[in-house]
């Protein structure tokens, strides 16, 4: 037996572990990288303050930081401020995300940034960031949701190390007491990583609102509150924070240690593309999306964010010329949709989920909140026009109007419109100057098209609801659910619908919704209004539609449920 001299041997806690073992640094994280200590190897962050720029001009300097990681394997990390922009994500388009004609009027350019998930409006009142680095040892073999919620919380420990009492909502916002303080953004480009956000200094709600085509709060459990209060600024919370500095260099530490790196200033300037001269800001500019009348459109809300399809289908031969998606989605790589729209080029309309289960099978699908099943329900939803088409007699303009929320197994848009007993009419849609504009009736005068429907609703033995503001729907549609109403039918306009679903979700009734056009109250930003029951525009419904669709309604035999 081989004996070792005492005076060479290490103590317990001199000695290496062995290769391959790890211990936990505290950070979600082992703390051995390739068999070597990562406290003991230091790996720079090269951060850099950039000032005020435009939209582009930080695109631009984006592209360039990754080229410049991607060629050396090094971090960067910088922050910046943005002339007033509209940044929708890689996915998303500026038909779907912001209020093109307001952005041209007030000189407000919409770009595309490397990331993906919504559209945000940036001004010189935020700070933002961009973090560029290599998916290698450092980081473990996470999905990107998991990344996403393991960067974003280290962004949310340095705001309370700033005694900043915020945490992380799923899936990408930074919040305090129930209020977004900043929106964060993930993208993987092969083993590059880039992680963006920007955090609210100050708020400048007005411009905001109108400038996004449909503003992006969540609904909440306290009810529905404005946009003013879903969003807070650091200068609320402590007005200091803005300008000293220590907001940037205590994001930067948090980031750097999140990938095992030690923070330090950048050394070389162009790094980040020195002095770009941005002279064609179009190829910042989102394709457009299509907008021709012979697409069949859909949308669903995931857990990931709003996402829609647009197929064009060969009416004879019922197979999909083209598909395209569009929206909310953090996804895996740059080429996620394109490879799955042409999955779907030539399939025929019934074998779409079958083609879609093949996709998924073999892709290598990496989504926040976006998976098959969110799919499937996409284009099933969009698929059914054509069966909208022949069974109610509409053109595909008008059924892309209509909005089908299932339920149980009222699936289909026939089957719920034959078995609806309710119909549920907008207040917007009467005159302001109708005594019945919030009171819950009409005498069916013909000044308006509200007359219409009652008159419609009246033939199918249906009972007709005024809908008069967004509590009131909640209490109608809690006493239809107590009262045994399967199904029903109504018009509201696609953004309240998008928004407000979770209210439809909760009732727990299938319905067909027919959208509404006019002077609606996302167009003219008055949503809280609306809300109130003060909205003084008037919206107008489609009563070519409306006919077409309530005729399909079984008339009842029941006398209880004949409109009275």
């Amino acid at each position: 037996m081989r004996h070792q001299n005492p005076c060479c041997r290490r103590s317990k806690s001199e000695r290496r572990p062995r290769r391959g073992n790890a211990t936990d640094t505290g950070t979600g994280f082992r703390g051995w990288i390739g068999g070597r200590d990562w406290r003991r190897v230091v790996m720079h962050c090269y951060v850099r303050y950039d000032g005020l720029g435009s939209g582009a001009h930080q695109v631009d300097r984006d592209a360039a930081g990754l080229m410049a990681c991607k060629a050396d394997s090094a971090a960067a990390l910088r922050f910046y401020r943005t002339t007033p922009t509209v940044s929708i994500g890689a996915f998303d388009t500026p038909a779907l995300a912001a209020r093109q004609g307001y952005c041209v009027a007030h000189g407000i350019p919409v770009v595309r940034r490397l990331t993906g998930g919504g559209a945000v409006y940036v001004d010189p009142g935020q700070l933002g960031w961009t973090l560029v680095t290599r998916l290698g040892s450092a980081l473990p073999a996470r999905g990107i949701s998991e990344l996403m919620e393991y960067f974003t919380t280290a962004v949310t420990q340095a705001l309370q190390n700033l005694k900043v009492p915020a945490y992380y909502r799923y899936p990408n916002d930074i919040e305090v007491v129930g209020r977004k303080l900043a929106s964060c953004f993930i993208a993987i480009r092969g083993d590059m990583l880039i992680y963006q956000g920007t955090v609210l200094l100050a708020v400048d709600t007005e411009v905001m609102l109108r400038s996004l085509l449909t503003p992006t709060e969540k609904l909440t459990v306290d009810g529905i509150r404005s946009a003013r209060d879903r969003l807070i600024a650091l200068n609320e919370i402590d007005g200091s924070l803005g300008s000293s500095g220590a907001l940037p260099k205590a994001i930067a530490r948090a980031l750097a240690r999140a990938i095992h790196h030690r923070p330090v200033p950048c050394p070389d300037p162009n790094r980040w593309g020195g002095r770009i001269s941005v002279t064609n800001t179009e190829r910042h500019f989102s394709p457009r999306w299509e907008t021709d009348g012979g697409a069949l459109r859909a949308w669903i809300r995931t857990k990931g964010g709003v996402v829609h399809a647009a197929l064009v289908v060969d009416s004879a031969r019922k197979r999909i010329r083209s598909a395209r998606f569009a929206g909310v989605v953090h996804l895996r790589g740059v080429n996620g949709l394109a490879r799955l729209s042409a999955a779907l080029q030539g399939t025929h309309i019934l074998d779409v989920d079958a083609e879609v289960r093949r996709f998924f099978e073999a892709a290598d699908w990496d989504a926040i909140g976006v998976g098959l099943e969110d799919v499937l329900r996409l284009l099933r939803l969009a698929v059914e026009r054509v069966a909208q088409q022949r069974k109610f007699g509409l053109n595909v303009v008008q059924a892309n109007t209509l909005m089908v929320h299932p339920s149980g197994t009222h699936t289909a848009a026939d089957k719920i419109i034959q078995d609806a007993s309710v119909m549920l009419v907008p207040y917007c849609a009467k005159p302001p100057r109708c005594k019945w504009r919030n009171d819950d009736g009409c005498t069916e005068c013909g000044g308006c098209e509200v007359g219409d429907a009652y008159r419609l609703a009246r033939k199918r033995g249906m009972r007709v609801v005024s809908i008069n503001n967004f509590e009131h729907l909640g209490e109608v549609l809690k006493s239809m659910r107590e009262s045994g109403v399967h199904a029903y039918v109504g018009m509201c306009c696609s953004h309240f619908y998008q928004k407000r679903q979770r209210a439809f979700d909760e009732a727990g009734i299938a319905a067909v919704l027919m959208d509404i056009s006019g002077s609606n109250c996302y167009e003219l930003q008055q949503e809280d209004a609306a809300y109130a029951g003060a909205f003084m525009a008037k919206s107008r419904l489609n009563v070519e539609v409306m006919e077409k669709v309530v005729r399909n309604v079984n008339a009842p035999t029941d006398v209880s449920r004949r409109c009275v």
